[in-house]
């Protein structure tokens, strides 16, 4: 294939007799060489050549900004999982502290219910316990004062 002039419907027909893989691998091998070996540059009108250029530097420049704009991002987002891990250190400490808190809580109150427990039990044991006696009159005895006259 000539360098300067590129057959299109060469290229299409060649596609269409591809059956397998293996050549459709070599077949674009060929095409990628042969596209790489053609000169644009030598076929194109000064205004093309100059708006081509023109773009050429407007793409450069959006990859600029895209490329500073994600160093931006990558720098935010690694700010943001740092605060993040740091939040959840610290919560995982503050949930440890309120759980031992909680379990010393829990037993302290363990602790006071089943002496209130046992105390409710000895109450009931004692009213239980009681037979009904007869109480003795017991007579008091009472003493004369004897007030002495002077």
């Amino acid at each position: 294939m000539p360098q300067s002039k590129l057959n299109w419907d060469k290229i299409k027909s060649d596609f269409k007799k591809i059956k397998n893989i293996d050549s459709l691998k070599t077949e674009l091998n060929k095409l990628g060489q042969d596209i790489s070996k053609y000169d644009f540059q030598s076929h194109l009108t000064p205004n093309t050549k100059k708006r081509l250029n023109k773009l050429e530097k407007q793409f450069n420049d959006v990859l600029k900004s895209i490329n500073t704009i994600q160093t931006q991002v990558d720098r935010e987002v690694s700010k943001v999982a740092k605060q993040i891990s740091s939040v959840q250190k610290d919560a995982k400490k503050r949930l440890a502290m309120l759980k031992k808190k909680a379990t010393e809580h829990k037993k302290r109150l363990k602790k006071k219910t089943t002496k209130k427990k046992a105390s409710k039990k000895k109450a009931t044991k004692k009213a239980t316990k009681k037979k009904a006696s007869v109480k003795k009159k017991v007579k008091k005895k009472t003493t004369k004062k004897i007030a002495k006259k002077k």
